[in-house]
């Protein structure tokens, strides 16, 4: 940090004829992981970092990525290869109020027609009440929620959408 500073290193001696330049500062400023460039490409889709590799095949490390179109240096105009794969959540859930005291709203949007669970669990994740389940068509609902009978604390939401847990949202009595 103190070289960055402009201080010289501790293995400097001052005096005419030295050279800040010291043998430990050039171990520094030469210091390398090994890891000089890339061996894959990004993915198109989020998570965005490849997938770990297996260690039992061989690694084409010694060129770059085969890249079929990009952006041009120099050039202003970008050209993309490959579409992000990125599409809309199948279940947007918000609660409200949160913190609450006797009724809250869950307002939630389907993507598709499914078979809808709304459950409330406690902080031991023991399930106390099944707000919801049955089938709905695509589209923007609410589900009313009277709490006023559960002691004061932390509780959990559990969306699923035909049987697959899509969100969960925790909410607080007060």
């Amino acid at each position: 940090v103190l070289a960055a500073l402009g201080a010289w290193y501790d293995d400097y001696d001052y005096g005419p004829g030295n050279s800040p330049v010291t043998p430990q500062l050039l171990r520094v400023l030469s210091y390398t992981t090994g890891v000089e460039k890339n061996d894959t490409t990004f993915k198109t889709s989020f998570p965005y970092e490849q997938t770990p590799w297996s260690g039992t095949q061989a690694c084409k490390c010694d060129g770059a990525p085969n890249m079929t179109q990009g952006a041009a240096m120099g050039n202003s105009r970008i050209v993309y290869s490959t579409p992000l794969a990125l599409s809309a959540p199948e279940v947007i859930a918000v609660v409200s109020p949160n913190p609450f005291v006797g009724r809250s709203t869950i307002k939630y949007n389907l993507d598709a027609a499914s078979k809808v669970t709304i459950s409330v669990y406690d902080i031991n994740g023991t399930e106390v009440k099944v707000l919801l389940n049955s089938t709905q068509k695509p589209g923007t609902y609410t589900q009313s929620w009277n709490g006023e009978d559960l002691i004061k604390g932390v509780y959990f939401i559990k969306i699923s959408k035909d049987g697959v847990i899509k969100q969960s949202l925790r909410v607080v009595k007060g």
